[in-house]
């Protein structure tokens, strides 16, 4: 018995030490741990998208492979793949390359958060997903970037280039006006193609 209180008290000691130190100001958490506001950001953004096959087939043509078990089957792989990729990078003993690898790996991701807003004008109707995007996902890029940049561990110039590469996609959505072009976009196919080869169907 006395071992199972000693346990108990361990791991209520361990919450409350994380408890009180995610109460920090963020600017004095180790970058490995802000790091982890993207993933877990993008997660929870892609758990919001969970039905967001409806508003596809409402506000777009020609949405063509795009099925339920594909698009869910895209939205577990996306938040799976940043999670793992940002275990990863933070496995690294140089601090100055996880910032940087990071940062680009979450460009598109951010990117694709500016385009919640933008088919919030565009369609003038709410989409799944711009809650997050805006509370929670851009929130997250910001402090990530302002944090590698305030301990030096990225430039200005890098944050500018990583900038003018996440403005394709958002000109590339403006340029579909709601079509999906013949060849699908990328994660349609790529989410079709994933739930084939795990479920023998998309």
């Amino acid at each position: 018995m006395g071992r199972i209180a000693a346990g108990r008290d361990a791991r209520g000691g361990r919450l409350m030490a994380t408890l009180m130190f995610a109460a920090r100001p963020v600017s004095e958490w180790p970058f490995r741990r802000v790091a982890w506001l993207l993933p877990v950001a993008f997660a929870i953004h892609e758990a919001e998208e969970w039905n967001i096959l409806a508003w596809y087939q409402r506000y777009w043509t020609n949405v063509g492979a795009l099925t339920q078990r594909s698009s869910w089957t895209w939205l577990v792989f996306a938040s799976a793949l940043g999670c793992v990729a940002t275990w990863l990078l933070t496995r690294l003993p140089w601090e100055r390359v996880v910032a940087h690898l990071l940062l680009a790996l979450f460009v598109f991701p951010v990117s694709h958060a500016l385009l919640h807003l933008y088919f919030l004008w565009f369609f003038a109707a709410w989409n799944p997903g711009l809650l997050t995007a805006v509370t929670l996902l851009l929130p997250a890029g910001y402090l990530v970037a302002r944090e590698a940049l305030r301990r030096r561990l990225v430039s200005r110039w890098y944050l500018g280039a990583l900038v003018l590469l996440g403005i394709p996609p958002i000109v590339g959505a403006a340029r579909l006006a709601g079509r999906v072009p013949d060849t699908g976009l990328p994660w349609f196919n790529l989410g079709a193609a994933l739930a084939e080869a795990l479920f023998g169907a998309p």
